[in-house]
């Protein structure tokens, strides 16, 4: 009856390996369907939302799976004293162990992408763009609280799904927003401030010889170049933030200028996602949004500006930090501006996308180890063929872009889920042993009994 029990659990452990496998397929299979704009940027979209949730997944589980191997080994170890004659188990101690520190390295290597170079596209399309953040701000409750922003999507662009990153914090996200690059790249997965050694475009827009200024929280020093970059940086409201950037437009004009609005993430750890506080501060940033703008337009700057919003990452409850990825992952995009196109809707884009297009705006190369891909279909054809001249040919760049990155991110999704796969299926084949080598050495005690 044991040895029953002992194959019915090898047959399980496989079956969840195979199931493994067609998951990959399958993930694989929905991210490359079709050849259309919208289904290349859905598909990308699901894929990336599929990497992040593969993370979450390793992230939950890793150290329980170490310690069960581990522990299996040593039994098995123990066993093998007292079993002598099984020689074979030091092999099996071997496998397990090294079948665990290759999927641990593999796992904890970075992303073997190909980055996407694009040449200086030469005259910028405005003279001036802001990055604007809502922290911790959901996609449906961005769209349901933002009476200003819903106001001018007549004269915006905006995306109806778009993936930020895992971790799901404040410090990871936004330097993948500035960068292009995945937390796991550029190394900052906390929110605690590092070195970030990738270019992001505050910086590549000073190299340049663009004006660039950050409004927002201590942290944003890690970005932008120290001695050419203004920085206006503490802790205050929505509200104090706009002030302080509508005070600086007033006696300069950056080129490229970051703005922080951190009330969302603040009033929804401390009363929920379906509070009314909660909806509230979105309503109060929205409302933030609105002073921009009509400054813009008062002061004549409105026909050379652009203005992107999102989020760093959304809400669900009063966390975000370690939650199940596809709940607080799709964040809103909003784009406003002469360059976009009006009554606009891309399907789905990336938080490491914003970096990438707010460099083809300005004119410059992609960040140096950017990882994101310009979102070409958010633009205004005929805009863009004005100030650059010549045919744009955007739809044309956007499928050979979403071709080579949904290629790319393919294989990297394929290689997160088979590790999840191996490492799930190696535990339980180790814990099998471990039952095996147990029910021989009582088997054994009989014998001599």
């Amino acid at each position: 009856m044991k040895l029953k029990k002992l194959k019915n659990i090898y047959v399980l452990t496989t079956f969840v390996f195979l199931i493994s496998i067609i998951v990959t397929i399958a993930t694989v299979s929905l991210g490359t369907r079709g050849n259309t704009i919208d289904a290349l940027e859905l598909g990308l979209y699901r894929l990336d939302v599929a990497r992040s949730t593969m993370l979450w997944l390793t992230n939950q589980f890793l150290w329980f799976i170490i310690v069960v191997v581990l522990f299996a080994a040593f039994m098995l170890y123990i066993y093998r004293r007292k079993l002598r004659p099984l020689k074979e188990d030091s092999k099996k101690i071997a496998l397990f162990t090294l079948i665990l520190m290759i999927t641990s390295f593999m796992l904890i290597s970075p992303s073997l992408f190909c980055e996407v170079i694009s040449d200086e596209l030469g005259r910028p399309l405005v003279e001036h763009v802001f990055l604007i953040t809502f922290d911790g701000t959901n996609v449906i409750d961005f769209w349901q609280n933002t009476p200003f922003i819903s106001s001018l999507l007549n004269e915006s662009t905006k995306a109806e799904a778009f993936a930020t990153v895992f971790p799901t914090i404040t410090y990871p996200a936004h330097t993948s927003l500035v960068t292009g690059t995945y937390p796991q790249i550029h190394g900052i997965t906390s929110n605690e401030k590092g070195v970030v050694k990738e270019e992001d475009i505050f910086e590549l827009a000073a190299q340049y010889g663009f004006t660039t200024c950050i409004v927002g929280g201590t942290f944003m020093d890690m970005f932008g170049n120290a001695s050419q970059t203004e920085y206006h940086l503490g802790w205050n409201s929505s509200e104090g933030f706009m002030d302080t950037a509508l005070s600086i437009l007033r006696w300069q004009q950056p080129d490229l200028m970051f703005i922080y609005q951190p009330d969302p993430d603040e009033v929804g750890h401390a009363y929920g996602s379906e509070s009314i506080e909660y909806k509230a501060a979105i309503r109060g940033s929205d409302a933030q949004i609105g002073r921009l703008v009509n400054y813009l337009k008062e002061a004549g700057f409105a026909n050379n500006s652009c203005i992107f919003v999102t989020a760093d990452h959304g809400m669900a409850g009063r966390s975000h930090y370690n939650r199940f990825p596809p709940l607080v992952i799709n964040v809103p995009l909003w784009m406003w501006g002469p360059c976009f196109k009006h009554d606009g809707t891309i399907r789905a884009a990336r938080i490491i996308d914003i970096a990438p297009t707010i460099a083809v705006i300005l004119g410059l190369p992609n960040p140096a180890d950017s990882l994101g891909i310009p979102i070409w279909d958010a633009l205004n054809e005929t805009y863009y063929e004005k100030v650059r001249g010549g045919p744009a040919g955007l739809k044309s760049l956007r499928m050979n872009d979403l071709k080579f990155a949904r290629s790319s991110l393919s294989l990297d999704v394929a290689k997160l889920i088979s590790i999840n796969g191996v490492m799930f299926f190696v535990t339980a084949l180790a814990l099998v042993a471990v039952w095996d080598q147990r029910r021989k050495f009582i088997k054994l005690k009989k014998r001599q009994i």
